[in-house]
């Protein structure tokens, strides 16, 4: 991996000169509030822009199926990640929506769909899978060097899914599912009997592991999938139950450093809507509240942060992306319907919107 210095990589170097090119200063007026994938009614996949009142702001052909996208802090760029197992990986040009450049998983590694920028702006982390030695790893990727891979730091687990910078700007939460996949495979899940998920803390710069957190051995097959931090500095996790579907688990629980999971109580009708299954979550209302949805069970809800009370449920077919909106959240179903919190803002009958939407942070 290349030398960094931990001031070089907080200070961020000449990332603001690369960023300040690729941006016209007029461009701000009509650039996407959010990012999300999608597919066309004609088997297609995009990466699609869209603008606060939920149109659409620009149309980025994927080689394949897109899942996550990583915004950088500034709202130039955003990076679309290849859904797993996939290796690809596009970055858009956000104001003018416009590709700007591929690039590829090295080998032996293959994209988990997740990412995020850090040392504004100059590195581009990215969960993968090192397969042949079953192991997870963050990848790193220099933006000021056409995102030339420039190194790894173990994800301290196996199979990471989701990961994410926490506000401290240093800490790196990774969500690692537990399960073992292989691209000669690409959707088996090759361990369940012995799967192994963790919440881990890890130093963004050199990749020490803090602490981590597990379920209960009882529940070993609860894969934790998706993050989100709220505004008292506590990781909410969402799980995907791999076990009997008659077993009841949580799939829902929060964490901070160095403490064990506290596991969201959700009253039995909605337990049993979310059927084992937590596709995304989000933080919003300045992170006092955390929106998430299945889109197995066809559920939306939101709770309140400190408390953990739901406060908020809506059914709606296939629901699954999500993404802060100032006070409410945004979300997506397959059938192209936009929500604002329960209102509906737009649809878009020619996209099934996929799992994921991302902020761009401009318009947080």
């Amino acid at each position: 991996m290349r030398s960094f210095t931990r001031r070089s990589i907080l200070t961020g170097g000449s990332a603001a000169l690369f960023f300040s090119s690729i941006v016209p200063p007029h461009a701000s007026a009509e650039k996407s509030a959010w990012i999300a994938c999608a597919k066309t009614n004609g088997d297609g996949y995009q990466a699609v822009g869209l603008k606060r009142n939920g149109r659409v702001h620009f149309i980025v052909n994927l080689p394949g199926r897109g899942h996550g996208a990583a915004v950088s802090t500034e709202g130039a760029l955003a990076v679309v990640f290849a859904r797993r197992p996939g290796r690809f990986a596009l970055v858009i040009d956000i104001a003018r929506g416009k590709p700007l450049q591929m690039f590829e998983s090295s080998q032996g590694r293959h994209f988990s769909g997740h990412g995020f920028f850090a040392a504004r702006d100059t590195l581009l982390y990215s969960t993968e899978n090192d397969f042949d030695n079953e192991r997870g790893v963050l990848g790193i990727y220099d933006a000021c060097r056409s995102f030339r891979r420039v190194g790894e730091l173990e994800s301290h687990g196996v199979g990471p899914h989701e990961a994410i910078l926490l506000s401290d700007g240093c800490t790196i939460a990774v969500a690692n599912g537990g399960i073992l996949t292989h691209p000669q495979f690409p959707r088996a899940k090759l361990n369940i009997p012995s799967m192994a998920p963790s919440l881990a803390f890890i130093d963004a710069i050199d990749g020490r592991l803090l602490s981590h957190a597990v379920p209960p051995t009882a529940w070993h097959k609860l894969s934790i999938r998706h993050l989100a931090e709220d505004s008292a500095g506590r990781v909410w996790l969402g799980c995907q139950y791999e076990g009997d579907a008659r077993e009841a688990v949580p799939l829902i629980g929060r964490a901070m450093l160095g403490r064990d999971i506290d596991w969201l109580e959700l009253d039995t009708v909605t337990y049993r809507s979310l059927r084992q299954y937590i596709g995304s979550l989000a933080s919003f209302d300045n992170g006092q509240r955390i929106a998430f949805t299945s889109p197995v069970g066809g559920r939306l809800a939101a709770c309140d942060a400190a408390s953990g009370s739901v406060q908020m449920e809506a059914a709606y077919p296939d629901i699954c992306g999500l993404a802060p909106a100032g006070a409410e959240f945004l979300a997506a179903d397959g059938a192209g319907n936009l929500w604002l919190g329960k209102t509906s803002l737009a649809r878009h009958p020619s996209l099934a919107w996929d799992n994921h939407i991302t902020v761009v942070p401009e318009h947080v």
